[in-house]
């Protein structure tokens, strides 16, 4: 079978009955120029972006990657460290002053000690008055003055020490491991000399591809270990600048070294903060897969670019002879597209009605809450008296009560249709999702010189909420918040501050503190009542705190405020934590 040409096919549509000169005719070359750009043009983005992003994502995966292992390696040699501290107050807890004043007890606690571990060199008993009693050991120590060392000082001080390497009387690269106790004639001290070289076996641990290293350094940039690319203990190290004098906690940044080559640099702060440990990478072998991904992309760009053209062209002709048979056709399609219209508008009409009827409905539904809690205020004190008329009202009231939840659900049904459905309890992580809540008045804050800021705790806080709602009740505390503390403080100095802390009983507390114009005691006992206001008239509903407070209480917490005049107002809110974390503290 013979497909038929574009030429046949507008030849055919010329005597279609009816059709009139075709006004797209010769528009092919249009149509193949538009269709390739509008085609190459999102594919080109697509994968430019899709580039960018992979980019980005092996990037911030290796920088996590790095920053995973360096806070692993740190535990790990804080720990070595701590266990070398255990390993000398056994010896000290286990032996007598005199005992350990004896060379040849102190040698045998030596050998118990190296078997444990070898990095240690020596051991020292140093008497009250700094100088060394009995030594163990390689080198002629016995005797020794330490009363003025800075070590010892340390010592003493804290009660437990870890040098710095140092050349010492040996006058060979070494660090001291040093524990006093509190003995009857005074404070002793048991030192162990360590050796840097075993210590650089475990720092050396740190794999990271086939060019990973890494080191320790002290506080003045000297080398505490022997780093695999080459540099000798306690010369000074060729950090550059944005890693040689980073921020606490562990940080990576991209640098070149003195070599001139690119490299992730990761560093973490050890030994109270003694040490830096810094692990440094190629950034070429840190990322590799992006020069495979660079060479996929050329392929599919190459293959691409192909296919669209491709199309492009059969399409276009395509194109030239439907849009010659559709000529015609615009008017009735235009009718269609204005029905569709009419029906959209009203389907928007729809859900705004429902939405304008809801809210009155919800008004009534509380405020017939309100007469029922009147009604049995009235009935306790004896003002209000059971009988027919009152079962008469009762009976009016649950009938109200049944047609307005009938009216709800009817709108509730309209607005499902014409939106998306209400969102879920789920769990809220509160260090990620407080700031963003924060941060919708940090603006209206700033403008009225209200200083606005959270104190947030450094591990995930997890809780069971419905995330729209409870950004509501805490929207709703935070504008209470600002408008109070605009009353009191009108020329600036307010303050107002989101915290976020672990309760008691296991909940998660969140609370807002102000220093504002504070509640009276007068207003307190009423503070969650429906309607009640502090606020002048157009200012206020009297809806906010109760319905913030309804919505707590739905998702199983609890709202509770404490005041001071004149001083500041502070509510809390606890909510449950997740039934997974139900059992840690």
């Amino acid at each position: 079978m013979n497909t038929p040409t574009i030429k046949q096919n507008h030849e055919e549509a010329r005597h279609v009955p009816g059709l009139e000169r075709n006004p797209f005719q010769g528009i092919r070359r249009k149509l193949l120029l538009a269709l390739a750009v509008a085609t190459l043009t999102p594919f080109l983005f697509v994968l430019l972006v899709g580039h960018a992003a992979f980019t980005n994502a092996v990037r911030t995966g290796t920088m996590e990657t790095m920053r995973r292992i360096v806070e692993d390696h740190g535990r790990m040699i804080e720990t070595y460290l701590q266990e070398r501290r255990s390993d000398l107050e056994n010896v000290l807890d286990f032996d007598t002053a005199q005992q350990l004043s004896d060379p040849a007890l102190l040698a045998l606690r030596l050998q118990w000690l190296q078997r444990n571990c070898k990095a240690f060199v020596d051991l020292g008993y140093i008497g009250p008055d700094g100088r060394q009693v009995a030594y163990a050991g390689l080198h002629h120590l016995q005797g020794k003055d330490y009363s003025e060392a800075s070590w010892y000082q340390a010592t003493l001080a804290k009660g437990f020490h870890i040098s710095d390497v140092f050349l010492g009387y040996r006058n060979e690269p070494h660090f001291v491991v040093a524990v006093a106790r509190q003995r009857a004639d005074g404070i002793v001290v048991l030192r162990a000399t360590m050796d840097p070289h075993e210590f650089t076996g475990l720092v050396e641990r740190i794999r990271m591809g086939a060019t990973g290293e890494a080191w320790v350094l002290d506080a003045q940039g000297r080398y505490q270990t022997e780093p695999r690319s080459g540099a000798a203990l306690l010369t000074e190290a060729d950090l550059p600048s944005e890693a040689a004098r980073p921020g606490r906690g562990i940080q990576v940044v991209e640098a070149h070294g003195v070599d001139g080559t690119a490299y992730l640099y990761c560093t973490s702060w050890i030994n109270d903060n003694k040490w830096l440990l810094v692990a440094r990478q190629e950034e070429g072998d840190a990322f590799t897969g992006l020069q495979e991904a660079a060479s996929w992309i050329a392929a599919i760009l190459l293959l691409g670019g192909l296919i669209i053209t491709v199309l492009a062209y059969t399409i276009s002709g395509r194109l030239e002879l439907a849009l010659t048979r559709v000529f015609h056709e615009k008017e009735g399609l235009r009718d269609d597209l204005y029905r569709a219209a009419r029906l959209a508008e009203i389907g928007e009409m729809t859900t705004g009605i429902a939405h304008e009827i809801n809210n009155p409905l919800q008004v009534m539904k509380s405020d017939l809450s309100y007469m029922e809690m009147v009604m049995q205020d009235m009935l306790e004190k004896g003002s209000l008296q059971e009988g027919e008329d009152y079962a008469e009202v009762h009976t009016s009231m649950e009938q109200l009560r049944l047609q307005i939840s009938r009216c709800a659900k009817i709108t509730q049904s309209i607005l499902q249709f014409g939106r998306q459905g209400e969102s879920i309890t789920q769990d809220l992580e509160l260090r990620t999702f407080l700031p963003e809540v924060v941060s919708m008045v940090e603006e209206k804050a700033a403008v009225n010189g209200i200083v606005l800021s959270y104190d947030l705790p450094s591990h995930p806080v997890f809780v069971r909420a419905d995330p729209g709602q409870l950004q509501q009740v805490i929207l709703n505390l935070l504008n209470n918040a600002l408008h109070a503390v605009e009353e009191q403080h009108p020329e600036g100095g307010g303050k107002v501050i989101v915290q976020c802390s672990l309760g008691e009983k296991g909940q998660v507390d969140i609370a807002v503190r102000d220093n504002g114009c504070g509640i009276t005691p007068d207003n307190m006992e009423r503070i969650f009542a429906p309607f009640f206001t502090t606020k002048p008239v157009g200012k206020g509903t009297g809806l906010g705190l109760s319905v913030c407070h309804g919505i707590v209480g739905r998702m199983g917490g609890e709202m509770n405020v404490q005041s001071t005049p004149c001083q500041g107002t502070s509510f809390t809110i606890s909510l449950p934590r997740p039934r997974s974390e139900g059992g840690q503290k």
